[in-house]
């Protein structure tokens, strides 16, 4: 994958910048052998002085926490081929008969002296529709377990199209962003009556975005109400980093 301006998502999410490798002798070197050169044409040298790079055994791990497992991409991938029409019987006759072609084809990819990286995912014919971390996935568990993850940044730095390398931190506060505008408006309450006449209204007032916004359910979780209990959970969502778009802070006079 390849990207100037804005990092690609998906793909780097699960590096971190203890991951990052920068040789900046190696880098000050360069631009003393190449002095006649721009930061465009230094940038087509390709040196590998900055990257990020990771153990496959460690992004695997990462993508499972996630929500990338093996099984998982195996089933999303599945799907995305049969374009969502096939149940539950049909996706895994798909599976059974296809991942043992795909998983060969992968491999010889990723046994592969050359790779042509413009026109495929690590083998894959991808065309979108699926998150890359499935695809990563995928071929992670056909990969040498000692074989390293690498992510190379030496064309952005060198080319002059950024000079900040926390690449990986951006393209998860892009997903972040992304999954809050998804999920759906949590309203806090200050106790359970609260919580089903403001439900009630919606769905009677509002229905066309009732299903938009999540109550807290004070039987399920058991906890006491009131307008501090509410101010404290308030703030600890907050502190966690919930991901949805927004709490509210609600009270019946």
């Amino acid at each position: 994958m390849r990207g100037k301006y804005v990092p690609p998502g998906e793909t780097i999410s699960f590096f971190d910048m203890a991951d990052l490798i920068y040789d900046r002798d190696r880098h000050r070197q360069m631009d003393d052998e190449n002095a006649d050169l721009g930061p465009h044409e230094l940038g087509l040298l390709r040196p590998d002085i900055v990257r990020y790079e990771v153990a496959s055994r460690v992004v695997i791990e990462r993508l499972n926490v996630m929500g990338f497992s093996y099984k998982t991409a195996v089933h999303e991938y599945a799907e995305n081929k049969l374009s969502g029409a096939g149940d539950k019987e049909e996706v895994e006759e798909w599976i059974k008969e296809n991942i043992p072609l795909l998983r060969a084809s992968v491999i010889d990819y990723l046994d592969a002296e050359t790779h042509d990286y413009n026109e495929t995912f690590f083998g894959f014919d991808w065309e979108g529709g699926i998150d890359a971390r499935a695809l990563l996935a995928l071929a992670l568990d056909c990969a040498n377990e000692e074989s390293m993850v690498i992510f190379d940044l030496t064309d952005v730095l060198i080319g002059e199209y950024t000079d900040d390398l926390n690449w990986a931190e951006y393209a998860r506060e892009r997903i972040r962003v992304r999954a809050s505008r998804d999920s759906p408006t949590i309203v806090l309450t200050e106790g359970k009556f609260d919580s089903r006449v403001i439900r009630a209204s919606l769905e009677l007032l509002r229905p066309h975005v009732a299903s938009y916004f999540s109550f807290l359910e004070f039987d399920v979780v058991k906890i006491p109400g009131g307008v501090d209990r509410v101010g404290d959970a308030v703030r600890r969502f907050s502190a966690a980093g919930v991901a949805n778009q927004g709490c509210g802070e609600i009270a019946l006079g």
